[in-house]
């Protein structure tokens, strides 16, 4: 049975600091597979392995960060590395990750029809799910009401977090 939690609006230019160490790993590991993809360097799956995730895992997070590369309805919003800010495509799969943990099938695939072209869609739907189990099962949870936390993490600095550590 899904859960029914309130509705987590992941929006662009959103500051990082006010993520939690689950959505923080994603945004990072995301980044780094992007910087990967077009400078090659080893490490993009480094944080994940530290998380906990496995080989398997890793390899569908890297299919679906290729498929909303490129087959992204609109333009890519990834940011960069040092950015303090959620990009609008970083937003969108923080978004459809949540989902897919909270057993939200329907709103993960009705938000993957409207943010890729159809047959990336189906195909990013298991893939999403393979990736949000993984993290779910290692208890990385998204989702947890950024907002809430805003003034309490906005005092932590980039370093001083832990989500941010495990991807460096």
């Amino acid at each position: 049975m899904p859960l029914t939690a309130q509705r987590i609006a992941y929006a662009a230019d959103l500051p990082l600091c006010t993520l939690h160490m689950a959505e923080l790993l994603v945004v990072a590991s995301l980044r780094l597979w992007l910087c990967e993809a077009a400078y090659p360097a080893p490490g993009w799956q480094n944080g994940l392995r530290a998380a906990g995730l496995d080989a398997e895992a890793a390899r569908a997070f890297g299919s679906l960060a290729e498929i909303v590369t490129v087959a992204s309805i609109g333009p890519v919003d990834l940011r960069g590395l040092h950015c303090p800010r959620l990009g609008r495509s970083e937003a969108r799969l923080l978004e459809i990750l949540h989902r897919q943990q909270r057993g939200d099938r329907r709103a993960a695939e009705a938000a993957l029809q409207a943010f890729l072209a159809p047959t990336a869609a189906r195909l990013a739907l298991g893939l999403s799910l393979d990736v949000a189990e993984a993290l779910a099962a290692q208890g990385l949870l998204l989702g947890q009401a950024p907002a809430e936390t805003a003034m309490r993490q906005a005092a932590l600095s980039a370093h001083a977090n832990r989500g941010l550590r495990l991807v460096h």
